[in-house]
Parts: structure tokens; C-alpha cells; sequence
């Protein structure tokens, strides 16, 4: 792998083990990845699941507050996501496609 961050194409030397999933099944790998990418998505789906919590205890006191924590929880979610790599299949089956990396990761790859 290169040492180009896989999300925002800076020189990065840190490589990190990430966990993606193909349907059910998790693939695990290495990728360069700055560390505070990694915190920030990491902290977004942790504090994701314990609004979702908060959300499960409010919905005892008020309807309202328990929606305003569902839909916080869905866009922790969302985001956090949406920040960290992807995968698809393809069609060999020890084969994925990595995708949402930065250009220079991928041009970087290219070469």
C-alpha cells in the first residue's frame, strides 16, 4: 500500500487495521489512514449506539425526546460511515473493491 491516507489522499505512514463487510461476512485488512480519521469515525458510531440507549430510555418519559434521539443516532450513524471506507464484491470471490478512498489513494495505487 502506499503511505497516502485512503480517505484524504495526505502523506500518512500509519497504517490501520479496518473491519468492512460484504454482506454477513467481514473482511479485515490494513489501510493507511490518518489517526484522526480513525478516532473521529470510531467516536461517531460509539456515541451513535449510546444515543440510540438514551433513546430506548427516553422513549419511558417523552415520545419527543426519543425521536429527537433516533434521529440524532441515524445521522451519527450516517456520517460515520459515510467517513470511513467501503466495500463491494466482485466477482472473484477473494477480490473487493474498495470504495469512498480519496483520488490520490487510488492514483497512488494506480502507480
Amino acid at each position: 500500500m502506499p503511505a497516502i491516507c485512503a480517505k484524504t489522499g495526505v502523506p500518512c505512514a500509519n497504517p490501520v487495521a479496518v473491519r468492512l463487510r460484504l454482506g454477513a461476512r467481514p473482511v479485515r485488512g490494513v489501510l493507511p489512514i490518518v489517526p484522526g480519521r480513525a478516532r473521529l469515525v470510531r467516536w461517531m458510531i460509539r456515541a451513535s449506539f449510546f444515543v440510540l440507549a438514551a433513546a430506548l430510555l427516553l422513549a419511558f418519559v417523552s415520545f419527543d425526546a426519543a425521536a429527537i434521539a433516533v434521529a440524532v443516532y441515524v445521522v451519527l450513524f450516517i456520517v460515520g460511515d459515510q467517513l470511513w471506507v467501503g466495500s463491494k464484491r466482485t466477482d472473484r470471490p477473494d477480490h473487493i473493491v474498495l470504495t469512498r478512498v480519496h483520488q490520490h489513494f487510488v492514483d497512488a495505487v494506480s502507480r
